[in-house]
């Protein structure tokens, strides 16, 4: 039976955190508008610094090299070899299908987050007209981001794991032992 390397899980903890740590950082530094009064009549939002835009893009492109990471290492589960029959194939193809579909959806939340952080309303509005709101992004964007780039590093490590338990020993790549040497399989005979 083939082992998970520590190595490889580590760098897919750590693109995949990182991610998850810019995501956190974009929730808390989103942009805060207020309506300022410009005079009598007029108001105009003012927003605070537009730093979570950078951090959701830089959260963007960690979980990017992280899921590409762990892609490369598997062989992207359709390019390999031969795999044993039994449960672990058959959980190593269900967590392939759920990492990649939580990549998509943090992805997409962390894009839309940083798209609509950039946005800002601009112009005067009139003080005494109707309710006026000033765009501004929901932490529930950025949160629902943070929370599949957590859910995709799960899913890829646990992914990963049962990649190299459903692959035969000879097809696992990146395979770093720390035992002495090659190994010979040794069977019974019957």
């Amino acid at each position: 039976m083939a082992k998970a390397s520590w190595l490889v899980m580590g760098f897919i903890i750590l693109f995949q955190f990182i991610a998850f740590g810019l995501a956190l950082g974009a929730i808390a530094r989103r942009s805060k508008a207020t309506l300022t009064q410009l005079g009598d009549s007029m108001e105009r939002c003012t927003y605070t610094a537009d730093i979570s835009t950078g951090l959701a893009i830089a959260a963007f492109i960690f979980l990017l090299i992280g899921q590409v990471f762990t892609m490369f290492v598997t062989r992207c589960l359709c390019c390999g070899g031969t795999f044993k029959s039994g449960a672990a194939r058959v959980f190593a193809v269900i967590l392939f299908i759920l990492s990649w579909l939580g990549f998509l959806i943090a992805e997409a939340y962390l894009l839309a987050g940083a798209s609509n952080n950039a946005t800002h309303t601009k112009g005067q509005y009139d003080a005494g007209g109707p309710d006026v709101t000033c765009k501004q992004v929901r932490k529930a964007i950025f949160s629902v981001g943070a929370a599949f780039s957590f859910l995709t590093m799960l899913l890829n490590l646990l992914y990963y794991f049962t990649f190299t338990k459903a692959s035969s020993d000879s097809e696992v790549p990146w395979q770093f032992r720390s035992g002495g040497g090659p190994a010979v399989g040794m069977a019974s005979f019957k």
